[in-house]
């Protein structure tokens, strides 16, 4: 898997959790050019802010849904 594609697959995955998770969350569309590793700062940063906001909603006593999340393709 190239790092494109990689990256394409992580978001997907990232958009389906908050969605079943009803997170506003808006992936930005990837400006880097060349061949990158899959993750960059502004993926890193897109994951951190959901892993964040699913901590809120768990700390707050809701249920955290990732069943449905997968298969992917």
């Amino acid at each position: 898997m190239k790092g494109k594609e990689k990256c394409d697959l992580l978001n997907e995955l990232r958009q389906k959790i908050a969605d079943e998770n009803n997170i506003d969350f808006n992936i930005e569309k990837c400006t880097f050019e060349g061949e990158c590793l899959g993750t960059c700062p502004k993926c890193e940063a897109e994951l951190e802010f959901l892993e964040n906001e699913l901590i809120k909603k768990q700390r707050s006593g809701k249920k955290i849904n990732i069943k449905n999340i997968f298969p992917l393709r």
